[in-house]
């Protein structure tokens, strides 16, 4: 009933469309960046309250959060054994929360996460950084990743545009396929 050519043209479409790795990457990635923005406005409203603010973040510190009701639980890490939520800086000023893996929401922070997905332009802060050294690089190093997303979205871009030409070809194979071929009659 069916031919060889017409089942791997459908096994191509659906893998081609059906990418479950990228996406779960992707929203592992949010999840992360998610955990970070609720701990930083934990920290934030902890600051707010309470006479003795809280400079850094480690097991301990949020461990606080959660008994003080700032957080209802820890955060759940999206990569079990990758992930692990810290601070560089002074949380009170220009402090930073990070993910010992994905990195920071400003992409300022070395992290693991790059190292893996080829990004090979990134700037290190060092981790025992002071606020002033965050304060005099910040601007800087923001600009230089700009850049590289920048760089980086492109190659993205190109790709999702191959793989929406390889899309319409597949489609376009699969019709050929199944339209059978009629000669005109004179």
């Amino acid at each position: 009933m069916f031919n060889k050519k017409f089942i791997i043209i459908c096994f191509l479409l659906v893998f081609t469309i059906c990418n479950p790795v990228f996406a779960r990457r992707s929203a592992r990635d949010k999840a992360c960046f998610s955990n970070i923005r609720v701990i930083q406005g934990a920290v934030e409203m902890y600051n707010m309250d309470v006479s003795t603010m809280m400079e850094e973040l480690n097991p301990k510190t949020l461990d606080i959060l959660v008994k003080e009701k700032y957080l209802k639980s820890l955060p759940n890490p999206t990569e079990p054994g990758k992930c692990e939520y810290k601070s560089i800086g002074n949380l009170t000023d220009e402090g930073i929360i990070y993910c010992k893996y994905h990195g920071d929401l400003e992409y300022i922070i070395e992290c693991e996460y790059y190292k893996d997905n080829d990004y090979d332009q990134y700037e290190k802060l060092s981790q025992n950084a002071t606020n002033e050294d965050i304060k005099a690089n910040r601007e800087r190093i923001i600009k230089e990743r700009k850049k590289t997303i920048e760089r980086v979205n492109f190659k993205n871009n190109l790709y999702d545009k191959l793989k929406i030409v390889f899309i319409i070809f597949v489609i376009g194979v699969f019709i050929w396929l199944c339209v059978p071929n009629r000669k005109k009659k004179k």
